[in-house]
This record gives structure tokens, sequence and C-alpha cells, in this order.
């Protein structure tokens, strides 16, 4: 019939619930916390690690992992004969007569590695000439003309741009050209009188 008291003691031992973000690069795979990996990720995954503590308490670790773009691109490019291009990797290729191809091997910015395939085009500028006689006609149509006289250091004929020209004098003559952004110079044509 007497009272007794009994004092309790409740420890609370800490449940864990712990939020993590990690980024990939497309395509990469990942390792979950819980030792369980996803392979080939291309969208955001959201993933729950259950464990127990050591005092047996659950815990929950939820991975959110988002995904960095991989670029695998092509683009074409045209220059004149003869000129330089420098390519998004920062190398430069000069004196470019045949079209060429060029893979650059980049990173974005999110550390991802990416394929820049580039293909350079020669604008070929038409300088074949038909001759008549007298008559020297440039075939490209709708061009930028200049005549010049191959005798004469190749020097410009003074108002001879129009896309016939006709000898006045015996010479050698040629046409520079300009069609695309581009200009080239035929080869000279001896006119006889």
């Amino acid at each position: 019939g007497c009272d007794s008291i009994i004092i309790t003691t409740v420890n609370v031992n800490p449940v864990y619930n712990i939020p993590e973000t990690v980024v990939v690069c497309s395509g990469d795979s990942y390792t979950f916390p819980d030792g369980s990996t996803q392979n080939n990720i291309t969208t955001t995954v959201i993933y729950t690690s259950n464990f127990t503590t050591a005092d047996g308490c659950d815990s929950i670790i939820e991975t959110t992992v988002n995904v960095n773009p991989v670029y695998d691109l092509e683009e074409t490019v045209s220059v004149c004969s003869g000129d330089s291009y420098t390519f998004p990797d920062g190398s430069t290729q000069d004196n470019i007569t045949s079209s060429v191809e060029h893979t650059n091997n980049l990173t974005t910015a999110g550390g991802c590695d990416s394929i820049l395939l580039t293909n350079v085009d020669i604008n070929i500028v038409d300088v074949s000439v038909t001759q008549d006689l007298l008559v020297l006609s440039a075939n490209a149509d709708g061009a930028g003309y200049q005549w010049i006289d191959c005798d004469n250091e190749n020097s410009p004929i003074p108002g001879e741009t129009n896309q016939t020209f006709t000898a006045t004098t015996i010479g050698n003559y040629a046409v520079i050209v300009t069609e695309n952004g581009c200009s080239d110079t035929s080869e000279c044509y001896y006119v006889s009188i």
C-alpha cells in the first residue's frame, strides 16, 4: 500500500532524412549511397536509399540526379580556295584547296565531353573563259568581273568590268572573277587582231 515512483528516461536516437543532388553527363552511370548503380542516365532521376542506423533507426537518403547535355553536332562552312580556317577547338588549317573534315573534341560548360564535326567546303570560282576572236567572255554568270592585261603586270584595264571584253590591241588578257565572296583569276588568253 505504499506509493512508489518510477522515473523513466527516454533517449531519442536520430532518424535521418537527407536530400542530396548530383549532376552527371547524359549517358553516364551513377552509383547511389546504397550501392545500386543506374547506367545510361539521360533524364533526371530521383532515387531513395533506405538505411538503418547503428542504433536501429530507419534513415533515408533521397538522391536527385540531374543530367547535363552531351552534344554530337555537325556543321558545314565554306571558304575560298587557299584560305585558312580556325576550328572551334582553336586549331587552324592553312591553304585549304580541297574539302576538309575535322573532329572537334570539346567540353561543355557543365564539364561534359561533346563532339563537333566541321566540314569545310571550298567555294569554287568559275574562271573559265570562252574566246571568239577578239571577244573574251567569262563563263560565270552573275559574278563580279575585272579584266586585266597579262602583258602589263596583270594591271586592271580601266572600265572593263563586264562579263565580256573586246580587245582593241594584240595581247594577253585574263579576268578576275568574284562570286560567293571569293575571287580567282583566269589563265591568260592571247588575242591577235
